[in-house]
């Protein structure tokens, strides 16, 4: 073994001892029902600006409370509202409204569903399905100053691209609480993607970029997403709460007849009752994962695969 070789090992157990020392190695990320988990609650600062976007949802309201923004699934467009004006008075305003089935933006889509504003209001995220209706996309809005000729689109990320930012059908959306990270709910492809939103730049909005960080698998149909706050300025703190679209077989209880049996997520055998559909036969599932663990553990698996580079 060569000095080089005994210097990258080295290096490798460093990292490592670093990682578990930070806590990327407590606990593992747990993906199942939250029935007994405790949440520990931290001191709230007072905050700077709004954080309206810690939950997935179908229609996005500024900070000011002066404009909305709304998918339109069925039209096939994205709608900015005007419903308060510069008086604080109720309004009714359409500001403009994005069509992507006609192409007539230079971008095409189908069906958006779930939107995101980031925390300075500069941007909007929007879940949608690409024009085929085959496969999904992301696309990112500027809202610049909130008139027709600043309103665009800046940015299209689609489930085919080769980093695959987006999985199949992707539904809702979160942004933490200092707007440093975007997660993206895969409903088909069974994951939740973790974007980063640090390279959005509000004064020249063209030249954003996103970038994905991981992607973290939950099963069954990951549909709406929320996002702790703690209230300090670090973002991979954060607790990612994730909702399935289907619910599962409950287990097997003391008065039920066993039905069916199956294999559970941690390759358990798991006794199911009531098969047939019945609400009291099944069990809503919440997936949660600590963002900063699963960050962690992409960036080992990156340094891990570069050092094996190294040494060959």
């Amino acid at each position: 073994m060569t000095n080089t070789h005994i210097s990258q090992i080295a290096i490798l157990v460093a990292v490592i001892f670093l990682l578990a020392w930070s806590g990327v190695f407590a606990q593992p990320t747990s993906f199942h029902a939250l029935a007994n988990s405790t949440i520990k609650k931290s001191p709230r600062l007072k905050k700077e600006h709004c954080h309206h976007e810690l939950r997935s949802q179908r229609i996005a309201i500024t900070c000011d409370d002066r404009y909305l923004v709304v998918p339109n699934k069925e039209a096939h467009s994205i709608s900015v509202l005007e419903v308060r004006d510069e008086h604080g008075k109720d309004a009714q305003n359409l500001v403009t409204e994005i069509k992507l089935d006609e192409g007539t933006s230079g971008w095409h889509g189908r069906e958006p569903t779930h939107v995101a504003l980031t925390p300075d209001d500069r941007f909007a995220l929007v879940s949608a399905k690409t024009g085929d209706f085959k496969n999904g996309q992301l696309i990112v809005i500027s809202l610049g100053g909130m008139t027709p000729d600043s309103i665009r689109i800046v940015g299209q990320y689609l489930s085919t691209d080769k980093h695959a930012f987006v999985g199949s059908e992707p539904r809702g959306i979160g942004i933490t609480p200092n707007g440093r990270f975007a997660l993206l709910a895969n409903h088909t492809s069974a994951d939740v993607s973790i974007i980063s939103l640090q390279h959005l730049r509000p004064q020249h909005p063209e030249k954003s970029r996103l970038h994905l960080v991981a992607r973290v698998p939950t099963g069954g149909h990951p549909t709406a997403i929320a996002v702790s706050d703690d209230g300090d300025p670090l973002d991979r703190d954060e607790k990612v709460y994730v909702t399935r679209l289907f619910s599962e077989l409950r287990a097997g209880g003391a008065d039920s007849v066993p039905i069916v049996a199956f294999t559970g997520p941690d390759g358990e055998r798991v006794t199911a009752t009531r098969g047939d559909g019945f609400d009291n036969g099944k069990v809503g599932i919440v997936d949660a994962f600590d963002l900063g663990q699963a960050i962690n553990i992409r960036e080992l698996l990156c340094f891990l695969s570069w050092w094996r580079q190294m040494v060959q």
